[in-house]
């Protein structure tokens, strides 16, 4: 199946569900079923991005289009400004100046939030270790990316993990139904 690289968390929860018949289960697929529309509007939008069809966005810019999304098509790789400079065939300095322009962010602030967001998802939706989803999502060590977790989330991936997984959330949680107070 040809799919985006963030998108495989979602891929092995969907998997993991459809094995099942627990509680929750079918609340799950159904939110499941929601990331799978809300992406593919987003392929559509990338398309028509890369199309000149949005206006303001990266995308009239062919170079920079071309950097974006190598970086989401492989945010593990080991990303240097020279590198993704070179690979659009653009000088250091004319790469940053037009990709800040363009996206708003240096290229290696994009590269983090991109990586930082795979994390998140892996967290969310995965039993791995925080050092395997370090690994995953480009990061060197589980503390490399706990340290860029703490500054970007305010908490520890550990601690994100607890407050967002679905893994670990209740059935109602998971079917997002509020739980009532006691005799309610």
């Amino acid at each position: 199946m040809d799919h985006a690289p963030s998108l495989e968390p979602t891929f092995a929860l969907l998997r993991q569900e459809a094995d099942r018949s627990t509680p929750g289960a079918r609340a799950i697929l159904a939110k499941l079923a929601d990331v799978f529309l809300a992406q593919a509007l987003r392929d559509v939008l990338v398309e028509a991005q890369r199309a000149g069809l949005l206006p303001g966005e990266p995308s009239g810019d062919v170079p920079i289009a071309h950097a974006i999304e190598l970086i989401r098509n492989a945010p593990a790789r080991r990303w240097t400004l020279a590198g993704l400079a070179h690979e659009v065939g653009m000088s250091r300095t004319a790469f940053a100046t037009r990709f800040r322009a363009s996206v708003g962010d240096s290229p290696m602030r994009h590269l983090a939030t991109v990586r930082l967001g795979v994390a998140a998802g892996y967290l969310r939706t995965t039993k791995l270790s925080i050092n395997a989803v370090a690994r995953r999502a480009g990061y060197d060590s589980d503390a490399s990316l706990s340290t860029a977790f703490k500054r970007e989330f305010g908490m520890s991936p550990g601690a994100y993990r607890e407050q967002r997984s679905p893994l670990t959330a209740t059935p109602e949680a998971a079917a997002g139904v509020a739980a009532l107070p006691p005799g309610t």
